[in-house]
């Protein structure tokens, strides 16, 4: 431990590697509300690209093509970004003063051996003036490690988030854009008549019509036989089988 000047230790140093220690302790807790920040982001992306994943259009072209560089981009980001995270999240040793009790302890051995009483606070401060120093310096490279890290983690979810909203876009114009082919099925109103002794042939054509028959033809093409229409006769006129015999034959 080095001895510094009792007077400049106290009133220079002491303070000011006390307020260092101090900042330094501070960014150590402020990185955890950070990491929560980051945690959350991360969560969100790898939802929205999984829910797009799942729905892709079903059409082969060249923007489908980009679409999925876009997301394996996205994926490769967040791969970075978790792994820089994971750097961050990663325990490392931070540097404290010693526990109280053990300091009071040193100054009670030094009242036991009857020291002056500003001898004690000057080796006191020298005491603290070194430590502070120390621990200072060790959380700094600590904090500056990690600072490194997290400052890797959101350049990429930036890029993350960028290659999402650009997927979502294209996403959207190819879902939009496909030419899937869809089924269609005409609704027929009215009863339907069928011929127990016929089967019946339901088909589908490209344009979505639906075609049925009823054996080998349509009911409208069948061929019909013109029978007769029955005949009207008056009461009042004569219909015994002679007259009607007779009107055959004129």
């Amino acid at each position: 431990m080095y001895n510094y000047d009792k007077n400049f230790a106290k009133n220079k140093l002491l303070e000011e590697y006390k307020r260092i220690y101090e900042f330094e302790i501070q960014r150590k807790d402020a990185f955890g509300s950070k990491l929560s920040i980051a945690i959350a982001i991360i969560t969100l992306v790898i939802g929205a690209i999984t829910a797009m994943v799942t729905r892709l259009p079903f059409a082969d072209s060249f923007y489908r093509t980009i679409l999925y560089l876009l997301i394996i981009l996205t994926y490769l980001c967040l791969g970075i970004s978790l792994l820089q995270l994971f750097w961050v999240i990663k325990p490392r040793e931070y540097s404290y003063l010693a526990d109280i009790k053990k300091i009071d302890n040193k100054i009670r051995s030094m009242h036991q051996k009857n020291r002056s009483s500003e001898e004690m606070a000057s080796e006191f401060n020298n005491f603290l003036v070194n430590r502070y120093c120390e621990a200072a310096s060790n959380n700094r490279a600590v904090n500056n490690r990690k600072s490194s890290h997290f400052v890797k983690t959101i350049i990429g979810l930036y890029l993350s988030v960028i290659f999402l909203f650009i997927s979502i876009g294209l996403f959207a114009f190819c879902s939009y854009g496909s030419n899937d082919d869809v089924s269609k099925i005409q609704v027929v109103s009215g009863p339907i008549q069928i011929d127990p002794n016929r089967p019946i042939l339901i088909s589908i054509d490209n344009k979505g019509d639906n075609k049925m028959s009823n054996g080998d033809k349509k009911p409208e093409d069948q061929e019909t036989t013109d029978w007769p229409e029955n005949d009207k006769i008056n009461e009042s006129e004569d219909i015994s089988p002679e007259k009607t015999s007779k009107e055959q034959q004129q």
